[in-house]
């Protein structure tokens, strides 16, 4: 399933980890990065791309994540094989 990078969120003073909105859903959240304080969520809007799959964190503190594949800066999808196919869509 395509999914959007605002459907994310990063933790000010953790960043080293991405999170779902479950993992962050009683931390308090922020509009605007530079405003956030340590522990607060800012939404991501978008990330720098690259080929590898990135982590996303259900839980704050865990050690279990689930893989993430991306496709330009905004969108995501949950598996490789959906990645394929969207691109193999745009190709035609």
């Amino acid at each position: 399933m395509m999914h959007s990078f605002k459907e994310l969120y990063k933790v000010k003073g953790d960043v080293n980890h991405i999170y779902s909105e479950k993992a962050v859903q009683f931390v308090n959240h922020v509009k605007y990065r530079s405003r956030a304080k340590d522990g607060e969520a800012t939404q991501m809007l978008y990330r720098v791309g690259t080929n590898k799959p990135f982590r996303i964190y259900d839980e704050i503190g865990s050690k279990e994540y689930r893989l993430g594949y991306q496709y330009g800066e905004k969108i995501w999808f949950d598996t490789k094989e959906e990645l394929d196919k969207y691109r193999e869509e745009l190709k035609k």
